[in-house]
């Protein structure tokens, strides 16, 4: 029933309309997560993960500052809530400008979720 509630929270919390992603989390290394739920079902959530990554600083032999901007990438994900596992069947990864730099599909499925890790943290919350 917890999970039927964060599935409508999640469904008409204010969020931008033109990306649909709700802010979840920023990682150790600043990376923001962000979620956007697609369904709920016999205890399986199928979601969208969007992982923006931060520019970065570096200095060069010339001693001068340069920033990379940052890229993101975003990922179709499942989370069994039963079994503790999740899947990644889709991923697309962008430039700083928003252009696709690589697409495809991973293989991972059904992989065992660590404690303390990201995914971890999104299955306390969406299925506690």
């Amino acid at each position: 029933m917890k999970a039927l509630c964060l599935f409508i929270f999640f469904s008409f919390t204010a969020y931008s309309q033109e990306s649909q992603f709700e802010y979840f989390e920023t990682d150790v290394q600043d990376k923001q997560w962000f979620i956007k739920l697609e369904k709920f079902n016999n205890g399986r959530w199928e979601f969208w993960i969007k992982i923006v990554h931060p520019s970065t600083k570096t200095k060069n032999k010339k001693g001068q500052y340069m920033t990379k901007k940052g890229n993101y990438a975003i990922e179709f994900c499942e989370l069994d809530c039963n079994n503790s596992t999740y899947s990644i069947s889709d991923f697309t990864i962008y430039n700083s400008k928003g252009e696709p730099i690589d697409k495809g599909n991973s293989y991972e499925f059904n992989k065992r979720i660590v404690p303390e890790t990201m995914m971890d943290l999104l299955k306390n919350h969406l299925c506690e």
